[in-house]
């Protein structure tokens, strides 16, 4: 009652909140800092998944990650669509 009160969403069940100090470039930060409480709880699970199956004994470089990112904008947007089409009717 006392989120909705101050306007913010409650939590839902399983759902916790906590401040935490985190460490990142300044843009990175204020990114971060620009998304809803939601958003900031996706981006760190995202990130988590990734660091997991990037592998656990070395977690992905910033600059790792970069560089996948950069080979998936050279992907041009008729494979993504083919991809999706095949991804959707495998799902």
């Amino acid at each position: 009652m006392r989120a909705r009160r101050l306007g913010q969403e409650p939590l839902a069940e399983g759902e916790a909140s906590e401040p935490l100090q985190v460490r990142a470039p300044r843009e990175t930060l204020e990114a971060f800092k620009g998304l809803s409480p939601r958003e900031r709880g996706e981006v760190v699970g995202i990130g988590l998944r990734v660091r997991e199956a990037w592998g656990k004994e070395a977690p992905p470089s910033p600059e790792e990650v970069e560089e996948v990112f950069r080979f998936l904008d050279r992907i041009p947007g008729w494979v993504w669509s083919l991809l999706w089409r095949f991804w959707g009717r495998a799902g």
